[in-house]
């Protein structure tokens, strides 16, 4: 199962002639799974469309990332609040 809103990348198979520089993958958001195939539901961010593929790279590191940030600033949080019961103990 993947998260909705995810970020995706759907690659451009012969679907338009791509220049030399052109990037080779559409950008998308994920919107969820389709009711009539085994297809994601998908909006291209460049063609700025809905559409069903089968053929789509999901990108976790974004996810990876803040949940990262996340436990870090836990982390700082209990620091803090370790030491403000520290130095009330010492009061």
């Amino acid at each position: 199962m993947k998260v909705f809103g995810c970020k995706f990348y759907v690659p451009n198979n012969d679907k338009e002639s791509l220049g030399k520089f052109d990037e080779k993958p559409d950008v998308g958001i994920f919107l969820g799974y389709s009711l009539s195939s085994h297809a994601y539901m998908v909006y291209n961010k460049r063609l700025m469309t809905v559409e069903e593929s089968i053929h789509i790279v999901f990108d976790d590191t974004n996810h990876a990332e803040k949940e990262s940030q996340r436990i870090h600033a836990e982390e700082e949080e209990h620091n803090i609040i370790l030491k403000n019961l520290e130095n009330c103990l010492e009061k």
